[in-house]
């Protein structure tokens, strides 16, 4: 396993299926015409629901269907069908009803953030089931993921902040204030693997960087927990609260091992800043005492890892603890900071990795969007 990422996973998100054919039929002379295209588009969304449902092909399956849907959004080739069709989803952490809109770019965005829903859980499973061999092919390629992923769901955020407005019609995951928090865990996670990464090389134990490392981190979970709460969503809920409280925990297990970073830092032999070292060893005293509170709130609500997780950490921070204790003791207690020393200044490392949509489909020929433009 991972030396301290323990990553999270969200339900995927369910659609039924659609006819575009039988839907479009309004639409210019196609009782005359046979337009494969809907056919071929019907195909490849139904393909696609089977992928996600069975978690194969996924990426491949979407890139397809979505070279025939980016014609139909603002500015495609066929944008005036944009607002034809209803599209049905369901909310991946709320109650598991349908929302449907009449809109390709809900659409698109739904395909996206339930394709970011799936690389988390994906590299999730990988960092879980890795071992000491694996472990860093595993992290390099769960940070590329990972940041991809942050990617689609800023692009799926971008479709829905295009709407005038994204009222409770709308499934609670899809609304912009939750595709942020959910960008924000991505780039958390992604960050927090490459902090996992760095701590492999023994010479870099103590390093000031590691310290700004999760410094960064924590700085994300912390803009991911306020977007999720923003939201408002139904603590009653439990995949939303669950969601919440999950994200709160890894937010104070950052903070803490921020600290426990500085502190090797501040008391190892090429710094030897004691009175720094000693305050930032208590400031994770503290914080660990906050979690061990909440965790004995929310127990219920998180995965076995995490709470392994959060139990390994309180153990380094005790050993972390005794270190500098030990320390004082040798060389003798060293004059109190007139106040906390600061926590470390953040080193961003994980950045959304932009998303292009892919080519048009040739299907759409002009003589195919000629056909389509004609009214009865």
């Amino acid at each position: 396993m991972s030396e301290v990422a323990c990553l999270s996973t969200v339900p995927m998100k369910m659609s039924s299926e659609l006819d575009f054919s039988r839907k479009i039929v309004q639409f210019g002379k196609l009782k005359k015409w046979d337009v494969g295209i809907l056919d071929k588009m019907t195909k490849k969304r139904n393909t696609l629901l089977k992928a996600f449902a069975e978690k194969q092909q996924v990426d491949k399956t979407v890139e397809e269907y979505l070279a025939y849907l980016v014609a139909m959004t603002e500015g495609g080739r066929a944008g005036f069908l944009r607002k034809v069709l209803y599209y049905y989803w369901s909310t991946a952490v709320g109650k598991r009803t349908s929302h449907a809109a009449a809109d390709a770019h809900y659409e698109m965005a739904s395909v996206l953030s339930n394709w970011g829903i799936y690389e988390m859980g994906e590299v999730a499973q990988s960092v879980h089931l890795s071992n000491r061999s694996s472990a860093e092919r595993v992290e390099k390629d769960g940070y590329k993921t990972l940041c991809a992923a942050a990617g689609r769901f800023e692009k799926s955020r971008e479709l829905m902040a295009s709407f005038p407005t994204v009222d409770d019609a709308f499934p609670l995951d899809i609304k912009p204030v939750m595709l942020s928090g959910f960008r924000d865990l991505c780039l958390a996670q992604a960050q927090e693997l490459s902090l996992s990464k760095a701590l492999r090389n023994p010479d870099n134990r103590g390093r000031e960087l590691l310290s700004k490392l999760a410094s960064r981190s924590y700085e994300l979970y912390t803009a991911a927990l306020k977007s999720f709460q923003d939201s408002k969503g139904p603590l009653e809920e439990p995949l939303y609260a669950s969601l919440v409280a999950w994200t709160s925990i890894k937010k104070l297990s950052l903070h803490i091992r921020t600290f426990l970073l500085m502190t090797a830092h501040y008391s190892s032999a090429k710094v030897n800043k004691m009175p720094e070292a000693v305050s930032a060893a208590k400031q994770a005293e503290d914080l660990m005492a906050k979690l061990n509170a909440e965790l004995s709130l929310h127990k219920k609500q998180l995965d076995k890892p995490l709470i392994v997780s959060i139990e390994l950490l309180g153990q380094e921070c005790q050993r972390m603890s005794y270190k500098v204790k030990r320390d004082i003791d040798i060389i003798g207690r060293p004059k109190p900071l007139e106040s906390h020393v600061p926590l470390a200044d953040p080193q961003e490392l994980a950045r959304p990795t932009p998303y292009s949509y892919p080519e048009m489909s040739l299907d759409w020929t002009p003589n195919v969007i000629q056909i389509f433009e004609l009214k009865e």
